[in-house]
């Protein structure tokens, strides 16, 4: 069943017992098609709100240091919605021209004190990376049991 209020139209579906709709470029949902034409009504609220300042971040797939882990350039376009399930922030990321959500716990905002840190990072993981060589050169010296 679908009804139209001030050229928006309302939506009611059966499944979810909920009337459904478009306000203002965001879907949303009432419980009775008289609070689904009062959320319409409702005057906008004028305060104005600062528009989001986008960050230059390096990204990191991981919470910690990790000797695989490398940092990507990236910039911080908005805050994400969470979701119902998510106990974290999210922000949304623009990484090589795609957009990614990302726990803002792994972006790492540019600044030279992070770069400095992220290029000591990529030292010390190179460095892992040849003792990791040197380690399997030494194992496989080991003498294998023949039966």
């Amino acid at each position: 069943m679908k009804t139209i209020h001030n050229k928006i139209e309302i939506e009611y579906r059966e499944a979810t017992n909920r009337w459904h709709f478009e306000l203002r470029g965001r879907q949303r949902s009432a419980e009775s098609l008289v609070k689904a034409r009062e959320a319409i009504d409702k005057p906008v609220d004028t305060k104005e709100e600062k528009p989001f300042k986008r960050i230059k971040v390096y990204t990191s797939g991981r919470y910690h240091a990790d000797y695989n882990d490398s940092f990507k350039l990236g910039e911080v376009t908005s805050i994400a919605e969470p979701a119902a399930y998510e106990r974290t922030q999210h922000v949304w990321v623009t990484i090589d021209g795609r957009r990614e959500k990302r726990a803002a716990e792994c972006c790492f905002p540019v600044t030279e004190p992070n770069t400095a840190i992220i290029e000591t990072l990529a030292e010390k993981n190179k460095e892992i990376n040849k003792l990791r060589e040197v380690a399997e050169e030494i194992f496989e010296k080991l003498t294998k049991l023949e039966v």
